[in-house]
Formats: C-alpha cells, sequence, structure tokens
C-alpha cells in the first residue's frame, strides 16, 4: 500500500482543529477517510486514573487494549522520540492517507495553517505543500492556497494518487561536486534554516517519490580530489573534510571517468535501468527556493512520457528535470558519444520546457549567493 502522510502545522489557536476536521469530513465523503495522529505536550491518558486502564499502567503494564465490538483504543508506555513513535504508527495505518496534527519535527510534508495573526515561534515548516488562511503569517516556501478544506481534501486525494503513479519514479539529487567556486565549501553541508540543504532536497523529493538518492563522487575520487586541493595549497577547513549527508539519505555513486552533474544522470540512468524505474526526477541540492508545486508540474509532465525541464527568461535550468524511462536510451548514447553538461543531454531529447519565475530557480554559486539567500555554514 502507498501511504501518504502530511502534518497539519501552525501556531496554537491558528484554527489547525477547524480546518482538519473540515478535511477529514471531506475526505470520508471521498471514500478516502484518513488515519489522524494528534500530537500533545502531555502524557494522554484514555480514561480517568481510577478507571481500570489507568490502573493497569500504573501497577506496571507495558499497554493496556480496550476492545469492544465497534472500537479500540490502546495506551502503550514508550521511550522513543515522538516522530519515531508516528514513523511506526504510519507503516501499520488502516488508511493510505494519515494526517497529523502538529509533527513540526517530522521529515513529512506539511500544510502550514494560520487563519489569525498569531505569530510562528518555531523554525519555518519544510518543506510546505500548501498553505491555509492568511498567506502573510506562513514563513515558508509555498505557492498553493488550500483554505478551503472542500477543496484542500480534492487536492490531498490527487497528491495521493500522484504518489500511487509515481511509486517506480527514481529520485536522484545533484550534489554540487566539490564547491569551487565556493572556496571548497560543500553545498550539501550548507544550512538555511538549521537545516542541511542535502536533507531539504531530499525531504522536497520525498514529497513524490519512494525512492531518492544523493549522486556523490566515489571515495577513491573523493580522496584524490581533496588531496590534490592539499597540494595544490587550495584546501580549506571545509574542502579538507568530507562532510558526508545525513544517515537516512541513501547514495548514488558517480561512474569513474565522468565529472559533472552528466555523472549523476549516468548512474540515475544505470541505476534505473537495473531496477525498472519509470523515470527520474533530478534536482540540483542548491534550489533551496524552489516551491513543491514545480516538481509537481514536471512530474505530470513527464509521466506523459516526455523529459521536462525547468526554464526562465534566462533559458533552461537543467539541475531541475525529469527524464522518462523512454528517454534512457538516449541519455546513455549521448554520454556515450562525450556529452559532459547537462544542457548537451538535453539538446539530444525532445523536450517540454516548464517556464517559472527566474527568482524561483536561484542556485548558490558564490559566496554572495550564500549571503543573499541567508545561508550558513554548518560547523560539522
Amino acid at each position: 500500500m502507498v501511504r501518504s502522510v502530511l502534518a497539519i502545522n501552525g501556531p496554537s489557536g491558528a484554527g489547525k482543529t477547524t480546518w482538519l476536521s473540515r478535511v477529514i469530513e471531506s475526505l470520508a465523503r471521498l471514500n478516502a477517510a484518513p488515519a489522524v495522529v494528534k500530537t500533545c505536550h502531555h502524557a494522554p491518558d484514555i480514561e480517568p486514573r481510577r478507571k481500570d486502564s489507568a490502573r493497569h499502567l500504573e501497577a506496571g503494564a507495558t499497554a493496556v487494549l480496550l476492545a469492544s465490538r465497534t472500537k479500540i483504543a490502546l495506551t502503550r508506555r514508550t521511550k522513543e522520540t515522538v516522530a519515531d513513535e508516528i514513523r511506526r504508527f504510519v507503516d501499520t495505518a488502516p488508511s493510505s492517507i494519515i494526517l497529523i496534527e502538529g509533527g513540526q519535527e517530522t521529515d513529512f510534508p506539511k500544510i502550514a495553517v494560520n487563519s489569525t495573526g498569531i505569530e510562528w515561534s518555531k523554525s519555518p515548516p519544510f518543506p510546505v505543500l500548501a498553505y491555509a488562511g492568511r498567506r502573510e503569517m506562513i514563513p515558508a516556501v509555498c505557492d498553493r492556497n488550500w483554505s478551503n478544506p472542500e477543496a484542500a481534501a480534492d487536492e490531498i486525494l490527487g497528491w495521493h494518487n500522484l504518489r500511487k503513479r509515481t511509486a517506480s519514479v527514481l529520485g536522484v539529487i545533484l550534489s554540487g561536486g566539490e564547491g569551487k567556486r565556493l572556496g571548497g565549501l560543500r553545498k550539501g553541508a550548507l544550512l538555511l534554516d538549521n537545516l542541511r540543504l542535502d536533507d531539504r532536497a531530499f525531504r522536497m523529493l520525498r514529497t513524490f517519490l519512494h525512492d531518492v538518492r544523493l549522486s556523490t563522487p566515489r571515495a577513491d575520487e573523493r580522496a584524490s580530489s581533496e588531496s590534490g586541493a592539499k597540494r595544490s595549497g587550495n584546501s580549506s577547513r571545509e574542502s579538507s573534510v568530507f562532510v558526508p549527508p545525513p544517515p537516512e539519505i541513501p547514495l548514488l555513486l558517480d561512474p569513474p571517468g565522468i565529472a559533472g552533474p552528466v555523472a549523476g544522470v549516468a548512474a540515475a540512468v544505470e541505476f534505473a535501468e537495473k531496477n525498472n524505474a519509470s523515470g527520474i526526477l533530478l534536482l540540483g541540492v542548491d534550489h533551496c527556493r524552489l516551491p513543491l508545486s514545480a516538481l509537481e508540474s514536471l512530474l505530470r509532465i513527464g509521466l506523459d512520457g516526455l523529459p521536462a525541464v525547468a526554464s526562465s527568461q534566462d533559458g533552461l535550468t537543467p539541475t531541475i528535470c525529469f527524464f522518462p524511462r523512454n528517454s534512457f536510451s538516449n541519455l546513455r548514447n549521448a554520454i556515450s558519444a562525450g556529452a559532459r553538461s547537462l544542457k548537451a543531454l538535453f539538446s539530444s531529447l525532445d523536450f517540454r520546457p516548464l517556464p517559472l519565475e527566474k527568482d524561483l530557480l536561484q542556485d548558490i554559486d558564490t559566496p554572495e549567493d550564500i549571503e543573499r539567500l541567508g545561508i550558513k555554514i554548518s560547523s560539522a
């Protein structure tokens, strides 16, 4: 079963429960009743302390199940984090759509709700699929308004159905190489809102896909490159040490003899063909202002069988693109013929550009870009 999870975030009193209750009613009418998680700051009790179940827990039981003909209720002691308990519930939930009221600390995609003027006191939620309420009170990159609960239910169901269609699509994060133009800083280890860029890209792609991997040079090539930087006197405190990505992000090793983002495409095509993937969605690690709606649009174009690439008035941005399976042989042939840039790869394909505003396609190439986008340097 393909399960799709959304966390509903917002400050206390922002209208989350009211909005979510109406969304649940609408999904139920669409025969897509969700499972729901409600996070809380206190230890929940299903029955008052004087009742039998509470007495059993106080006596030392590890769990108590209240069972009747129509409902069950489970209370279980835990030493796990809230995020880990939510993941455990998701794995066995009786519905394919799971909605969490709260859960900002999880890596699931979010809907940001704020129907009032209450300030957001926590770090901005990420990634945000849509917002509900007052846009000016939502501190996140997002261009979808799901304020109407009935319309939101339709959108959630459409998103879930898209995730079912993308079950065999491979997501690949282009790691950004050795960061030579940034003085040796590796893009993936840079921080935005206290979250690494490679982790942000991973969460963005996981909003729609199930298998997401980080393209990276092989260890021997990386060691050779770093040794060369030291010998040439170009080493820095960041370039001399490889900062590994978060352990939950699986790696896709570049093939030998090919460098740059084309190496990531070559590795992705080889992996996708071996694993019968229906397509490849590429995302450069430093596209930190891209709304999720852009990735969804690329997927919908690509799933119809046509390669798609983000574009603006400045031309193509090939580090944001989708390759359907029917383009894999052309990509292999172009790489074998010596194509060493993503734009050269697209010159061998019929494709559809996805027009986007230039500001949404900002990437990081210089130290000035780091300062302009409010990026911080990881201390890892």
